[in-house]
């Protein structure tokens, strides 16, 4: 039995204002793929370039997009930072 794997990058979290300590975010609401000859050209090695992995909507990389992770028609993964408390405690 095979295992259907989908990877999605939803909204942009990036900080716009994180330089005057404040928040604000760009309301960019899912991360939207670049024209297909630019990812393209990212798969096939061209040179490094990085095009590929920027928003076209808000021209954000894709790392400041939540990742969700759906495994066999479920959600796996929120892109949600858990932390363990019982890891932060000192042995």
């Amino acid at each position: 039995m095979s295992s259907s794997v989908i990877v999605r990058y939803k909204e942009c979290r990036r900080n716009h204002a994180i330089s005057v300590g404040l928040q604000a975010v760009d309301g960019c609401r899912e991360f939207m793929t670049p024209a297909a000859e630019t990812a393209e050209q990212v798969v096939s090695g061209g040179g490094g370039d990085q095009r590929g992995f920027l928003c076209a909507a808000c021209g954000c990389h894709r790392n400041f997009h939540r990742k969700e992770i759906i495994k066999d028609g479920a959600i796996v993964h929120y892109g949600i930072l858990r932390l363990n408390p019982s890891r932060l405690l000192p042995a």
